[in-house]
């Protein structure tokens, strides 16, 4: 069993670079969606909390995302055959390494937020009406839902495999 020390010499480089790579392609996929969700939806349901929500916790996801991956991408720096192996001493690559333990899984908070606003407004329940506003943002949201859940499949298996 190792100690707490010699856990953080116990991570992937490569997969922390891979994960920071990743991760920060999530970040982009993101606030694309969430300017996309901005132009086309929101426009269609004035006045409706719900569909603003859902940009936002697009937005607040992929600001924490950005910081959490960033971590990741700390530990491959820092780490022993890093480009700037032996700047922290053991106790310095245990934090880094709690950071990147937990940093990247804290963003995600704010896509549930916004998949929350979406049940919400109904389209969980079935009750958008065929024809309407809310059943074009239900479309959109699935459409750009699909292209997006493999993406972050992809971030939390590096996440995984990055320690």
């Amino acid at each position: 069993m190792a100690t707490t020390a010699e856990i953080a010499g116990q991570i992937n480089q490569r997969a922390a670079h891979m994960s920071l790579v990743a991760g920060y392609l999530t970040v982009v996929l993101l606030l694309v969606l969430a300017a996309s969700w901005r132009h086309i939806v929101e426009p269609q349901v004035p006045g409706s909390t719900a569909a603003g929500v859902v940009s936002h916790g697009l937005t607040a996801a992929a600001g924490a995302l950005m910081l959490g991956y960033g971590w990741k991408g700390a530990s491959a720096i820092y780490h022993a055959n890093g480009m700037d192996a032996g700047t922290f001493d053991q106790t310095g690559l245990y934090v880094n390494y709690i950071l990147n333990d937990v940093g990247s899984c804290i963003g995600w908070l704010g896509v549930t937020v916004a998949a929350g606003a979406i049940a919400w407004r109904g389209c969980a329940s079935g009750r958008c009406r065929s024809g309407s506003a809310l059943s074009h943002a239900c479309r959109s949201w699935r459409w750009s839902g699909s292209r997006a859940g493999p993406v972050f499949l992809a971030s939390r298996a590096w996440s995984r495999r990055s320690g």
